[in-house]
């Protein structure tokens, strides 16, 4: 008997509804999985590099920043991460824009800043990039306000910096080959 073709169907054709098939299956739970901070040196690439503007669904309040999320390709030193996604934020700011155009020009991704409209236009620039990180964790002890934060309830914080090269390092010493 000839092996079905399941990619070949069309899942909004009734001729081709597989749900039939899955009438005894019996779903299983997730399991949850802690994403602990990376710790190490990293070539990433530049999955996204979007400006965000809105209004929380939550408070209802204005966000404006940029958001540069990048993929772990290969671990050069530290923890294993190949394929993890690491997210770093920029406020729209002055600062902030210095910080984001900063860390851009230190991975050597070309960008127009002769204007808002022209640098937003630019971001797609970045996109699958090879940018070189530093990566740890940061665990606050207070609150934004000031306030202690109990010992048992502290998180820690992914945190990273784009840099140029890694120093003292070879970019092969990676002992985790890339999956694809």
């Amino acid at each position: 008997m000839p092996e079905e073709d399941i990619l070949g169907k069309d899942p909004f054709n009734p001729a081709d509804d597989f749900f039939g098939e899955l009438k005894d299956y019996k779903p299983e739970e997730t399991k949850d999985e802690e994403f602990k901070p990376l710790k190490g040196s990293y070539v990433c690439r530049v999955a996204r590099l979007t400006h965000n503007i809105g209004l929380s669904n939550a408070t209802n309040e204005p966000f404006d920043f940029y958001s540069l999320n990048l993929q772990v390709a290969e671990v050069v030193e530290g923890d294993r991460g190949v394929g993890r996604y690491l997210t770093k934020r920029y406020q729209n700011t002055i600062e902030g824009l210095k910080k984001l155009w900063n860390d851009l020009f230190t991975a050597g991704i070309d960008f127009n800043k002769e204007s808002r409209a022209d640098f937003d236009l630019s971001l797609n620039n970045a996109l699958d990039k090879e940018v070189k990180i530093r990566a740890w964790a940061w665990t606050p002890e207070k609150t934004r306000s000031g306030e202690v934060i109990p010992e048992d309830e502290r998180t820690s914080i992914q945190q990273l910096r784009i840099i140029k090269d890694f120093k003292g390092k070879s970019k092969t010493a990676s002992s985790e080959s890339i999956p694809f």
